[in-house]
C-alpha cells in the first residue's frame, strides 16, 4: 500500500461540497478545481496525489464521468458523493477506483475512510470486496473451462456434449453416425486432454453439469 500527500478535489461549480474542508483536517495539501477542468500537469499530479471525484447518477459507468474514466488508469481515484442505492460497488471497484464515499454516511464515518484511503487502503463494504473476490474467481473458471474446451477438436466437442446430456456410447454413436469403437477412441482422447478420468468429471471439470 502506498500513502498519499496530497488530494486533488474536483467538485461541481453548482453544489460545492463541504468535503475538502474536512479533508483539510487530515493535514495534507488539497488542491480544489471545479469540474470540466484540465488535470493539471506533472508535477502536481503524481502517484503520491489521490483524486476525488464527485458521483454523477446515470452519467458514465456507475456514475463516474467519463473524464474521470478516462484517467482512472493512470490515477488514483475515489468517487464521493454516491447514493449507495444506486451504483454497482463491485463494478466500480473493478474499474480500479480505490472507494467509494457515500452521502448517507456520517462525518465521522467519513473522516475514517479518507484516514484509510491516504494511507493507500481500499475503501469498499466487506460484501462488496466479497463479491468481488466471487466474481473474479467465477470468471476464472469459465476462462479455465474454454480453454479445455478449446483442446478439443469440433467432434470430440460434439461427443461432450452429448456426454453431458447423458446420452451412452450407442446413443453417441448412432447420433453422429459414427461406430461406437470411433466414440471409445474420442472419448479415450478426451478424457486424456482434459486430464480426467471418467465422464462425471470431465463434464464437471468442463461446467456442462
Amino acid at each position: 500500500m502506498t500513502p498519499f500527500s496530497k488530494i486533488l478535489f474536483y467538485q461541481s461549480g453548482e453544489l460545492p461540497s463541504s468535503l475538502p474542508m474536512l479533508c483539510a483536517t487530515l493535514g495534507v495539501p488539497v488542491e480544489i478545481h471545479t469540474v470540466g477542468e484540465p488535470l493539471p500537469a506533472e508535477p502536481d499530479v503524481d502517484s503520491h496525489t489521490l483524486i476525488l471525484v464527485p458521483w454523477q447518477g446515470g452519467i458514465g459507468a456507475g456514475g463516474l464521468p467519463d473524464w474521470a474514466r478516462d484517467l482512472l488508469p493512470h490515477h488514483a481515484m475515489v468517487l464521493y458523493d454516491v447514493k449507495e442505492s444506486q451504483v454497482d460497488s463491485v463494478q466500480l471497484l473493478t474499474l480500479g477506483l480505490k472507494g467509494l464515499l457515500f452521502q448517507e454516511k456520517r462525518v465521522d464515518m467519513t473522516l475514517s475512510a479518507l484516514r484509510a484511503l491516504m494511507q493507500g487502503e481500499l475503501w469498499f463494504s466487506r460484501a462488496t470486496l466479497e463479491k468481488a473476490v466471487t466474481r473474479m474467481i467465477g470468471s476464472q473458471v469459465q476462462l479455465q473451462q474454454r480453454q479445455e474446451q478449446e483442446k478439443l477438436t469440433n467432434r470430440e466437442q460434439s461427443v461432450v456434449r452429448l456426454v453431458a446430456m447423458g446420452a451412452r456410447n450407442k446413443e453417441i454413436a448412432r447420433e453422429l453416425f459414427i461406430s461406437e469403437y470411433t466414440v471409445k477412441a474420442h472419448l479415450a482422447s478426451i478424457f486424456r486432454k482434459t486430464e480426467t478420468r471418467n465422464r462425471v468429471e470431465l463434464v464437471s471439470k468442463l461446467g456442462l453439469n
